[in-house]
């Protein structure tokens, strides 16, 4: 990943790249910070010495996603690339049909696969704000609230791209697998989410 100027830089400009899902990536980063955060007020505090290991456990969990969605940044940008570069090859003969077919399919499949990396690296920060509504600093509880903000919004954005990404699949049975998937996930992510907000706004 970029400098973050260079990136909202370039997310502000005309060009379609980087979009949606590299900015569904960044906010999930942002969430990924506040965990950090949290986390860091709560360990070597005397009050909540008995959590100690657990917010060492989510703060290196935390590392580690957050490093693979700066990578999952310029994945998504390149993925989409592929795609527009497929749209744009000839299509008069009919093998350069069958070719431009076979690579726009083939870059679809990475333009599916790169959101939902997203999408389940956030999920899985999202589970680690649990714990730290449950025991992390109280002072802190509104910053892990707004993890799950971020983190509940980086999914479901990275998932819309998606979904207009699976438009223009041609394998139905592929097409279907995938939207079964996305409702159960966005369940899940939406019960995860719920749990946590009962949990923030009970100690506001």
């Amino acid at each position: 990943m970029e400098g973050i100027e260079d990136f909202l830089e370039k997310l502000a400009s005309p060009s379609p790249a980087p979009g949606g899902g590299a900015a569904s990536a960044f906010v999930s980063i942002v969430g990924a910070s506040l965990i950090s955060m949290v986390s860091q007020l709560t360990i070597g505090k005397k009050n909540y010495a008995q959590y100690d290991e657990e917010m060492k456990g989510i703060l290196e969990k935390e590392r580690q996603i957050e490093k693979d969605l700066r990578s999952l940044i310029d994945e998504d940008e390149k993925a989409f690339n592929a795609i527009m570069e497929a749209l744009k090859m000839p299509k008069e003969t009919e093998e350069q049909k069958k070719l431009r077919d076979e690579r726009l399919q083939a870059a679809l499949r990475t333009g599916i696969e790169v959101p939902w990396d997203i999408a389940k690296k956030s999920y899985e920060l999202l589970t680690l704000v649990e714990p730290l509504a449950d025991h992390g600093n109280k002072n802190a509880v509104t910053d892990a609230g707004s993890a799950a903000l971020f983190l509940q919004a980086a999914i479901k954005a990275a998932l819309y791209n998606v979904r207009i990404n699976l438009k223009m699949v041609k394998d139905e049975e592929y097409a279907a697998d995938q939207r079964m998937k996305m409702n159960v996930f966005l369940e899940n992510t939406d019960e995860t989410f719920e749990r946590i907000k009962k949990k923030v706004e009970e100690k506001l």
